[in-house]
């Protein structure tokens, strides 16, 4: 049977000042016989929603009777019933379409929901002063006896493999089903009520039994993973990628979040665990993720746009200049941060600079991300030895005796970020993703200029890449405060040149108070703009 939606039932058989409409009584009546329907399906838990259900039912018999001596209450007590019809179908519906790996992880938030059921009729019975009435109120000693019960249904099915043979017919579900158990064991409380006590023996028996039948290894729970039960997503997707598509979502009920749900031919652990070790307050945060199952997915803070959507969409243009030097300043902070944990972005770009809620610019999506001791482990980069030296312009194999160790960097090729070793570490790479973080302010408002703009840019671009100038020409830059060519560098220069003008404008200033006043931002503005 067609569920019915119970608001609009109610709506439709409403009368301002006469209450229900006797003759529409049994399209509730029918809505209610549905929910029964349900109840019907379980194989568990059965009786804790067949006694709401009855519940439900004595209640609309009371109105009903109300109904017939004229005695119906306001109706705001009516809508009351209605939107706890509509609340407890709906969570009905979800549990029956859940299948038996979530039924096990999520019965103590099941049961505690049942409980907030009852409490709600309860409270109805008091407004409609049918609380005398024993046969309605007695839930209570009922639950108890309903629980041990249903213990002794979750016991036997386990017992029987039931687990095993519906939810884990391949490796695949093997390894997402021992993950989620494994994360309930490690992460439920030492509570010793009855309920809670009984869903952590349930919890361990099921991954003792899959462990023995699968033989399947234990891999240890990332500290970033959340379990699919803990977060509900908007079907519709708002934004798709090349190997992900983005949802809107609820994490526990109460956190709005966005869903990012990677495609299943996608490995995905690499860009969570670079990710979640990102905390910094202009990189999105990422809250958690899953990457077991059909479907993995990433939780992460929600934002207003990306930044080019937000300047386009700027209403006052004459406070664009101030606001984009507080973005640029604060998308360098966020990238900065991420070459201080020796990881490259790889794909950073102004739809991948986010806008929040409060005005704040915030790095995003590190699917192209790595780091850089991996790559070079992997055989992805490569591990080289030789030494430049900013101070005379050489390569070396040994650092020049006078100059200092931070003016060392690796030679690495051009595609690969530069690394700069700093004194007391062999490895503290910082690498400098700049050829792509200047096209992303150059592209912020290319769009607004002049056909003859874009051709002496081009023109300009053209003819800085032909110049082959060493880091001893970036460091007299530096020396003579030339910060606008060292901005034209950062924007038009090859990528070795460009990753040094950027290091030299970095280690120029140390806040944006410095770096506005030493008119590093201002250039960078006029030359995206102009």
């Amino acid at each position: 049977m067609a569920a019915l939606n119970v608001v609009a039932i109610v709506a439709n058989v409403l009368v301002p000042g006469a209450g229900l409409v006797i003759q529409n009584l049994p399209q509730i009546a029918s809505f209610l016989a549905g929910i029964n329907g349900k109840c019907d399906q379980l194989s568990v838990n059965e009786a804790h929603f067949q006694r709401v259900s009855d519940r439900l039912h004595e209640l609309l018999s009371q109105l009903t009777a109300m109904e017939t001596k004229g005695q119906l209450p306001s109706v705001q007590v009516v809508k009351r019933y209605s939107e706890l019809l509509e609340s407890f179908d709906a969570f009905l519906t979800k549990y029956i379409a859940s299948n038996f790996l979530a039924r096990l992880l999520t019965q103590d938030t099941v049961l505690n929901k049942i409980t907030v059921f009852h409490q709600e009729v309860d409270e109805l019975l008091v407004v409609l002063n049918l609380a005398h009435i024993a046969q309605m109120t007695d839930w209570r000693a009922q639950y108890d006896a309903d629980q041990q019960i249903e213990g002794g249904k979750w016991t036997a099915l386990l017992q029987s493999n039931r687990l095993l043979v519906d939810e884990c017919s391949d490796a695949r579900k093997q390894r997402e089903a021992m993950m989620r158990l494994l994360h309930s064991m490690q992460h439920s409380n030492d509570t010793t009520g009855g309920s809670q006590k009984q869903q952590r023996q349930l919890v361990k028996q099921a991954f003792q039994t899959l462990q023995r039948l699968s033989h399947a290894p234990i891999e240890a729970v990332p500290p970033w993973f959340i379990p699919p039960e803990d977060v509900s997503v908007n079907p519709v997707a708002f934004a798709r990628g090349a190997t992900a598509s983005v949802f809107h979502g609820m994490w526990r009920t109460h956190t709005p979040v966005v869903v990012k749900c990677f495609d299943t031919s996608s490995s995905c652990e690499r860009e969570l665990d670079l990710w979640f070790g990102l905390r910094h307050p202009h990189v999105l945060t990422l809250y958690g993720a899953c990457h077991v199952g059909a479907r993995p997915f990433a939780l992460c803070e929600v934002a207003r746009a990306s930044l080019d959507q937000c300047i386009v969409e700027c209403e006052q243009p004459l406070s664009l200049d101030e606001k984009l030097s507080r973005w640029l300043w604060e998308a360098a902070l966020g990238v900065q941060h991420l070459h201080g944990q020796n990881a490259v972005h790889g794909d950073l770009k102004c739809n991948n600079l986010l806008v929040t809620h409060d005005g704040h610019v915030k790095v995003a999506d590190f699917g192209c991300s790595f780091h850089v001791k991996d790559a070079i482990r992997n055989n992805l980069l490569p591990d080289l030895s030789p030494l430049f030296c900013h101070s005379c312009g050489s390569v070396v194999q040994k650092p020049c005796e006078d100059a200092p160790s931070t003016h060392l960097v690796d030679p690495l090729p051009s595609q690969a970020p530069s690394l700069l070793t700093s004194e007391g570490s062999t490895t503290t790479p910082v690498e400098v993703v700049v050829r792509e973080y200047g096209y992303a302010l150059k592209s912020v408002t290319e769009e607004g200029a002049t056909d003859d703009t874009k051709d002496d840019a081009s023109k300009r671009r053209l003819h800085r890449q032909s110049l082959h100038l060493s880091t001893s020409d970036v460091q007299l830059m530096v020396v003579n405060d030339d910060v606008d060519s060292l901005v034209n560098l950062l924007v038009h220069g090859r990528g070795p040149i460009q990753e040094r003008a950027l290091q030299a404008l970095h280690n120029m200033t140390s806040d944006a108070t410095k770096l506005v006043a030493s008119g590093v931002i201002d250039p960078l503005v006029l030359l995206t703009t102009r």
